[in-house]
């Protein structure tokens, strides 16, 4: 990798010699060469930090293995002072387990100490790499000082071109000008055929006043022939009134005979209402009854929920205590358990 780097490094100084006759894309393209440069030395940058986190790794991985040998030494050690078959059968196991593990550490050991290797290549060429991009960036320097140069001589000669684009601005200025010109006249135009329209609607709307005009002269006639038809109407609705007085006469004498009917009726109808009376009074007494028995009933069956309630506490009661007995069994048991595996 630091080798490319270095290769592309070296190609700069030939690019630029093949391309002085264009000033500003050789500044470009040194602009690009420096970026890239710097890219190159955060990358060395970054190489060191990854050095550093290897390092670290490999001291822990270190550290684990002899915390695995030791043990590893007191498992041997047990294996020798116990001469039990199940036991040495549990301790080789275990032998065989962090024999593996330890295998497994050595190979990763193996393969950092690899990588750190080529890290150390790798840094060792980023640094020659490093000071040839120094000199090659003191070059660019001064190649970018010579640019600068060589583009204040390209200003002087562009400044006839500039003049041409003002005198090229200016006519298009005029040719905008002209064009807004005939916009307005177009406007004006617009804005006098829509004078033209709105007098039209004008003398439309009068039109429409005349004939509203006449409509209400013409409303007005017709409204003193209605007067008229009011008159008699209000002649006949008096004729009318008279002939309703006469028959209000003859409903108020039949209304009077009504009333007298109604009164015999009540008289004949007291006894019924008295015996209504009595049948609702006892219609109360029987509901006063009925709720004295919803009461009944309601006691006895609060007194039932209690006594579910109590039989329930005592039956939680009797479990909690056969839980209790049961939980010390279970200790019982484990205990003489424990006290059989320590005979065993």
């Amino acid at each position: 990798m630091s080798g490319e780097g270095v290769e592309e490094v070296i190609q700069v100084p030939e690019t630029r010699e093949d391309e002085s006759l264009k000033p500003e894309a050789q500044f470009s393209e040194t602009n690009g060469d420096l970026s890239k440069e710097n890219a190159e030395l955060d990358a060395n940058l970054s190489s060191d930090d990854a050095h550093d986190k290897l390092l670290q790794t490999v001291t822990e991985l270190k550290f684990e293995n002899e915390v695995l040998k030791s043990q590893l030494e007191s498992f041997k050690n047990f294996q020798s002072e116990n001469d039990v078959p199940s036991q040495q059968t549990n301790v080789s196991g275990k032998e065989t387990k962090f024999s593996a593990d330890v295998k497994e550490l050595h190979d990763r050991i193996e393969s950092l100490s690899r990588e750190l290797d080529e890290e150390k290549q790798t840094r060792v060429a980023a640094e020659e790499a490093l000071k040839h991009l120094r000199e090659v960036y003191t070059e660019a320097d001064a190649k970018a000082q010579d640019l600068s140069g060589k583009l204040a001589e390209v200003y002087t000669i562009d400044h006839g071109a500039a003049q041409k684009k003002l005198d090229q601005e200016i006519k298009e200025r005029e040719e905008k000008y002209n064009e807004l010109d005939s916009k307005f006249n177009r406007l004006h135009k617009r804005a006098k055929q829509r004078i033209q329209e709105v007098q039209k609607e004008k003398d439309d709307l009068e039109a429409r006043l005349r004939e509203v005009n006449e409509t209400l002269e013409q409303a007005s006639s017709q409204q003193s022939g209605l007067q008229q038809e009011l008159e008699r109407t209000r002649q006949q609705a008096n004729e009318a009134l008279k002939a309703m007085d006469a028959e209000r006469q003859q409903l108020r004498s039949a209304n009077n005979k009504f009333r007298d009917n109604i009164e015999e009726l009540r008289r004949s109808m007291q006894p019924k209402e008295d015996a209504i009376e009595a049948l609702q009074q006892s219609i109360l007494e029987k509901d006063q009854m009925l709720e004295d028995l919803q009461g009944l009933l309601q006691l006895a069956d609060e007194k039932r929920q209690a006594s579910l309630a109590e039989a329930a506490a005592k039956h939680q009661k009797n479990i909690e205590s056969l839980e209790a007995q049961l939980a010390d069994a279970l200790s019982d048991r484990s205990k003489a358990t424990e006290t059989i595996s320590s005979m065993q």
